[in-house]
């Protein structure tokens, strides 16, 4: 597991968690780039986000603490889009803690 404390040392009180329910990281280009602005703006990132097959569950990608949990695409319409962000809230809420 890694440890965002020892990420970026001389940035503590300085952090931002970063929740994103429907798209991989780094794919998300607007997530990329603010993700990667608040780093070099000196804040410890951590981000929780859907992966992909072959993506780590966790990962240090550009100064950025990443925790993936499993995507899921639970088809089109009102109830697809019910299951799909029900799901991913339940995985962020858990991976918070």
């Amino acid at each position: 597991m890694l440890d965002p404390g020892m990420i970026m040392p001389g940035t503590k009180g300085r952090r931002v968690l970063m929740l994103v329910e429907n798209c991989p990281y780094p794919q998300d280009a607007r997530v990329h780039n603010e993700a990667e602005s608040l780093v070099a703006a000196g804040y410890q990132v951590t981000l929780i986000c859907p992966g992909r097959n072959g993506q780590k569950k966790r990962e240090l990608l550009n100064g950025v603490c990443i925790y993936r949990f499993p995507e899921l695409n639970a088809g089109s319409g009102f109830l697809g889009y019910l299951v799909e962000y029900g799901y991913a809230m339940l995985a962020i809420w858990a991976i918070s803690l």
